[in-house]
């Protein structure tokens, strides 16, 4: 910032990128995707400097005509990847079983490989009681118990931390 200061740029404008994102891809690169009339997509745009983009062009290139989306992962929960096949199984399971309360729960069996299995249910409370948001994202033992008492693991999910409900399932 001083560096910036001393060149006599005002304060706030003194951080640059090489790149320019969008939706995590550098411009230019990636197959484009197909988007069906009538289809809304939503461009996430990073790292965007306006000192070191002069040429507008670039951004705007094949807009409305080539879209770089489909290159793009969809994550649908917000933890760690692979937490996502044990969360999809407890969704499943609650529907089929056709759980609407956590009392209905009598018990709940996580079967894992043995690396797995040290990581999610030997390392002490953190996964079964989490106390961070972050802890929570990484826990398997609270996640499924979260998707089996509330039938979808968003953000609000995650976090609550203290629900009484998902945290009496995975001790």
């Amino acid at each position: 910032m001083l560096d910036a200061l001393k060149a006599g740029r005002q304060q706030g404008y003194e951080p640059a990128y090489n790149f320019f994102a969008i939706n995590g891809r550098t411009l230019g690169q990636g197959e484009p995707i197909r988007v069906k009339a009538g289809e809304r997509v939503l461009f996430h745009v990073l790292n965007a400097s306006a000192s070191k983009w002069s040429d507008a062009s670039l951004l705007l290139r094949d807009l409305g005509t080539a879209f770089r989306g489909e290159a793009l992962s969809y994550k649908p929960y917000p933890c760690g990847r692979p937490l996502h096949a044990a969360i999809d199984a407890a969704l499943a399971a609650r529907a089929q079983l056709e759980i609407e309360r956590p009392d209905q729960i009598e018990s709940v069996t996580i079967e894992a490989d043995p690396a797995g299995h040290k990581d999610q249910f030997g390392s002490g409370p953190a996964k079964r009681r989490p106390t961070r948001v972050v802890e929570a994202q990484f826990a398997q033992p609270f996640l499924v118990a979260t998707a089996l008492v509330y039938g979808k693991i968003g953000i609000a999910e995650v976090d609550g931390l203290g629900d009484s409900s998902v945290l009496a399932l995975p001790s």
